[in-house]
């Protein structure tokens, strides 16, 4: 959600430089990087999004960010192009047969957003095996 649409939210209380929103409801969504996983530890979570998941560092997931899940039996989405054979792939395996856990693949094209021509453009100026990821 766009700090835009936020702001145009009645009794929204967005606090930038700890990138967190507060919302009248008692909920909040705050941004945080990966890069230091111990600063992720310690605060449970009903849910997280995990962007260009195939790029961070497993332990990140297994160590710091899974576990703040567990108290509350909170959800997590899993947001990534792929990154060559990871724990992200693996993960992406085990989603086929766990209960509970769901997957999709969708092509760049399928996002309405994206310019076809931009896309054509990508292809051309890409290696093949990095385009196809």
């Amino acid at each position: 959600m766009s700090l835009r649409v936020c702001r145009d939210l009645p009794g929204v209380q967005i606090l930038e430089s700890e990138r967190l929103i507060n919302f009248p409801g008692g909920g909040s969504l705050q941004v945080k990087s990966t890069s230091h996983p111990e600063s992720l530890r310690g605060v449970g979570l009903d849910g997280l999004v995990l962007d260009e998941a195939a790029f961070v560092n497993e332990d990140a997931w297994t160590e710091a960010l899974r576990p703040t899940l567990t108290d509350r039996r909170g959800w997590a989405i899993f947001i990534s192009t792929p990154h060559g054979p990871n724990w992200f792939k693996e993960l992406y395996e085990f989603a086929h047969t766990a209960e509970s856990w769901a997957t999709w693949q969708l092509p760049t094209s399928d996002n309405p957003h994206i310019d076809a021509a931009e896309i054509a453009l990508a292809k051309a100026q890409s290696h093949p095996a990095t385009f196809a990821q």
